[in-house]
């Protein structure tokens, strides 16, 4: 039984296929001994640096489950228990002179596993045309001067081979006796035996790409394993896979692989916008980037949008930058982004024209940024026509410095916030904000003045007429920025931040498609008997709907005080709405609705329709004073409606995942196979045995396909499906270190 398993696993007469280890000889000299290095202690300071080394030939990953086909948990074979000991199946494993392997690899992949299960480990002794001996690691002499330790032991096992002209090995000779004891169980501890699975390499690979921190990711990995003890590799040589993972998807330099990172995504969306400045050494400055979908996107939701670079990421501490819009599920959405080498007016007139170009020209209706200098001078060069608004958040932040010596602070704090948001025209805003200056002896500061020489730019009266979506901050933009954090960070390279960012857009897509769901699935239920209630709500989109509602709850605490019918048949209504603070009715602000029964026309001097898009909830008392069932369609925007087509919706994200190689992505999808057969018969022993059986019978059959050579690097057109770029050599940018030093 024993030689029939070990027949299926290594081929007759004990052969591997060369197919099974593509890049073997390749891989073990990184941490091997070779026999044509003299200097002892030079490679044994090679040695101390492999212990940080984790190769990267998935071609071995099988050893591992090909010891567990050979032995069950008591090392037994589990059919024959008693014919065989675990010591007997160890003991042929063992190769034997006179043995042929089709290859030095097949030879190395059997005599290590061999050696894991004895508890000592490989290196390779000579690797030449005509000759292949392994030996035991510790089998070189020990230095005649040891200065901290040594594994070296002159350990005289080794196992000779001829290599043939067809590329086969034959077994010369073998010593298989040792002079230093075994530890079968520290295996997992020696620099030859610390390998991971194809499967763990995996799970560590899919799991970084998806943002696990690393220790968070080898937990879960010993976890799955039943604990530390049973992962068969430390903790060490899986943080040091993951590092060397991502140092293999960075290639050459950051500014090289992102530029070759957008080549390929280029490929897969022919749509997708990319540009990259560089200075007069090649190296780079700023980069934008805009998908293809969020160019589809803007055609709807140009009308406002929000920008913002007050996030710093990555080791080169460039500033990112975002165009933010807002879609009809009222959710975030973003329209474009940047890495910018400084905050200067000419970077972001470098940002503002490229991205102008890749939306086709069209400026965005109104614009939202904070008070930067630099970004006002930008806007004006390069977007004439659109309405700026400074971020009053930014305006509001600042108030507890400028404020700062004034006698009475909590006063003087409620007075302005009262100017600049209860102001109802332009008139009452330019009174009160005088009455504020006398009030508090405030005429020589500053900053209020200059604050007042733009009021047109932030002040809520002077640009509450103009759609914003409701929009008075860029609190989108650092929104948009909170929601990266979960996957970007501080000490991200360029390249690892694009891939990250392209993953965390993805998740937000998910989150629109969900919103879709809601809108066109999910029906409100109505918080009143009003007809016109209805009819919006089922107009509207899901979120639209709920801050409908918000209005809607709010009728009681608004009584209609006087209405008077003009010569032009206006019907002019104060309407006096008692403001609820902590429960409590709190403060009375009357209002003026004017509606106009021929053509239906109905506005407020609130200005929250045309501030955000929906009516407001004095309009509303009105539609109910009035006996009005029905809202005019010009009132529903189009920008809010659940059945409205939206052309980006269809345009599938290219992004997301866009350093995945072909094999990656092949995996995956023959592991979601095998996982929907566990998880179909989990609950029936039957089936389970049936699933083993067959998957052993798979194994064997796919081995003999590859040895036979039928199959290699297979692609559906018969050719290797790489997509090969070369981009021109592009230097990263300086280290903010490197800046500061003045070098």
């Amino acid at each position: 039984m024993m030689n029939e398993i070990y027949e299926k696993i290594f081929g007759d007469n004990h052969e591997l296929s060369e197919e099974d280890n593509n890049n073997g000889e390749e891989e073990y000299d990184v941490t091997v001994e070779e026999e044509g290095n003299n200097n002892d202690e030079e490679e044994d300071d090679v040695i101390e640096e492999g212990d940080d080394v984790i190769e990267e030939d998935d071609a071995n990953n099988n050893r591992e489950e090909e010891a567990t086909v050979i032995l069950d948990s008591n090392g037994v074979d589990g059919d024959n228990d008693d014919d065989f000991s675990g010591e007997d199946l160890i003991a042929n494993m063992a190769p034997v002179k006179g043995m042929e392997y089709d290859s030095k690899e097949s030879l190395m992949i059997a005599y290590q596993d061999y050696a894991k299960l004895q508890g000592f480990s490989v290196a390779i002794r000579s690797s030449s045309s005509k000759y292949y001996v392994l030996a035991c690691f510790k089998g070189r002499k020990p230095k005649d001067v040891i200065t901290k330790f040594t594994r070296q032991t002159q350990c005289p096992a080794r196992v000779n081979c001829i290599v043939k002209t067809n590329g086969k090995v034959i077994v010369s000779n073998v010593e298989l006796n040792h002079n230093h004891s075994l530890e079968p169980q520290l295996s997992m501890f020696m620099p030859g035996n610390r390998e991971l699975s194809l499967h763990m390499k995996r799970l560590l690979e899919s799991r970084d790409i998806a943002g696990f921190r690393t220790c968070k990711n080898v937990r879960t990995l010993e976890v799955m394993a039943g604990g530390p003890q049973n992962l068969g590799v430390t903790e060490r040589v899986c943080r040091n896979f993951i590092d060397k993972r991502r140092r293999l998807r960075l290639g050459e330099g950051d500014a090289k692989a992102i530029h070759g990172l957008f080549l390929r995504m280029q490929l897969q969306d022919k749509n997708f916008f990319h540009i990259m400045d560089v200075d007069d050494e090649g190296r780079l400055r700023n980069v934008m980037w805009v998908h293809s979908r969020s160019i589809a996107a803007y055609e709807d939701f140009h009308d406002v949008v929000s920008f913002d670079t007050t996030y710093l990421v990555n080791k080169y501490k460039m500033p990112l930058a975002t165009v933010v819009g807002v879609n009809q599920h009222n959710q975030s959405i973003l329209l474009g982004c940047g890495l910018l080498s400084h905050e200067q007016s000419e970077s972001f007139k470098w940002f503002f024209s490229n991205w102008l170009m890749a939306m086709k020209g069209v400026q965005p209706t109104a614009m939202l940024t904070d008070q930067c200098e630099s970004i006002k001078i930008a806007v004006k060069a390069v977007f004439p026509m659109t309405i700026h608004r400074l971020c009053l958040w930014h305006i509001a932040s600042k108030i507890p410095q400028k404020f700062k010596g004034v006698a009475d602070f909590h006063s003087c704090s409620s007075d302005f916030y009262s100017t600049i948001y209860n102001s109802l025209s332009i008139a009452e805003f330019e009174s009160r904000w005088t009455d504020f200056l006398s009030k508090h002896s405030l005429h020589n500061n500053r900053w209020l003045k200059d604050l007042f020489d733009e009021k047109e730019n932030w002040a809520p009266i002077y640009l509450n007429h103009i759609f914003w979506a409701g929009m008075v901050s860029t609190q989108r933009s650092e929104s948009m920025h909170a929601f990266f954090d979960g996957f970007v960070n501080s000490k991200s390279t360029l390249k690892l931040f694009v891939e990250q960012y392209e993953i965390a857009m993805q998740n937000k897509i998910q989150k629109e498609m969900n919103a879709d769901y809601q809108s066109k699935c999910v029906m409100l239920k109505p918080v009143s008997t009003f007809q016109w209630e209805k009819q919006l709500l089922s107009e509207y989109t899901h979120n639209i709907g709920l801050l409908l509602q918000v209005e809607i709850k709010k009728i009681s605490n608004c009584n209609v005080e006087d209405v008077a019918i003009g010569e032009d048949g206006v019907h002019r209504c104060k309407i006096k709405e008692m403001r609820l603070v902590q429960n409590v009715f709190h403060k009375e602000y009357t209002y003026t609705v004017e509606y106009r029964p021929f053509g239906e026309y109905i506005s407020c001097n609130c200005r929250r329709y045309e501030f955000k898009g929906i009516f407001c909830v004095h309009i509303f008392k009105v539609l109910v004073y009035k006996d009005i069932n029905h809202v005019h369609d010009r009132y529903i925007m189009k920008r809010w409606r659940a059945r409205e087509y939206r052309p980006h919706s269809s345009i599938v994200f290219a992004g997301g995942y866009p350093h995945m190689t072909e094999e990656f992505k092949a995996f995956q999808d023959m592991e979601r196979s095998f996982v929907k057969c566990a998880d179909a018969a989990i609950t029936d022993p039957r089936a389970i045995k049936m699933v083993k059986e067959t998957h052993e019978k798979l194994l064997v059959d796919i081995m003999n396909i590859n040895r036979g050579g039928l199959i290699s690097n297979p692609s559906p057109n018969g050719e290797s499906a790489r997509i090969s770029t070369d981009p021109p050599a592009i230097l990263d940018p300086p280290l903010m270190s490197v800046l500061m030093s003045g070098n």
